[in-house]
């Protein structure tokens, strides 16, 4: 049961450069976001990397913010019913990227779902669960791999050697293999300890994981 890959990394088709990406990118928006963040800005409590620039408007620029953030959200908006910030622009400015988007008001689920009660709770799972279908019913171009909605790379913080972003791949095998940093147990059966159970059970998840499943939409995929 040995798997190989020689395009692990492919780079999926229809992937977009930077360029492609950024949304009403010029001189007046890139003017206008730093000056704003360096002013007004200023009388704003940041919110992680998102700092309000005025009642209506807020700036995300963070060490991991890319373009692909942007081009999602402009993606959910005109694919599906989901609401999502309205996005004004976004550009790479010295090597770090600027999203300005619409603020809006509000507390986190995380912050807010104690208080809400079993049926409020309730609700919001289930607006949850609606949106979350509704992404996983969006269907692929033919040829499509494992990759943003805009062909290229991805970022999950759950995984942890990701990095900073990891992909396109051209396969659902392909990314599993990178999962698994190359591993592949016939090719390594002497060199791990796993017997018995524990064997049988690593064998069987990669036979799994060589299956090409179908391809869906979801949460931390930009």
């Amino acid at each position: 049961m040995t798997e190989k890959s020689s395009a692990a990394c492919a780079i999926a088709p229809g992937g977009k450069s930077d360029q492609d990406l950024a949304i009403n990118d010029n001189l007046f928006n890139r003017l206008f976001t730093r000056v704003a963040l360096n002013t007004w800005g200023r009388l704003y409590r940041s919110h992680g990397v998102c700092r309000p620039i005025s009642r209506k408007l807020i700036v995300k620029s963070g060490l991991w913010t890319d373009l692909t953030e942007a081009a999602t959200m402009k993606f959910i908006s005109e694919n599906t019913s989901i609401p999502v910030p309205e996005v004004y622009c976004s550009f790479v400015h010295e090597g770090r990227t600027f999203i300005v988007m619409e603020r809006m008001r509000g507390k986190s689920i995380g912050k807010a779902l104690n208080s809400l009660g079993h049926d409020g709770q309730r609700k919001v799972f289930a607006q949850l669960k609606r949106m979350m279908d509704e992404l996983r019913s969006l269907t692929p171009p033919p040829g499509t791999g494992v990759q943003s909605c805009t062909g290229g790379s991805l970022r999950d913080s759950r995984i942890a050697r990701s990095r900073n972003r990891f992909g396109p791949f051209a396969t659902i095998q392909d990314f599993h293999f990178w999962l698994r940093d190359g591993f592949c147990f016939d090719d390594n059966q002497e060199k791990v300890s796993m017997k018995g159970q524990e064997g049988q059970e690593m064998a069987d998840m990669i036979v799994c994981r060589m299956v090409n499943g179908h391809l869906l939409f979801s949460h931390m995929q930009t």
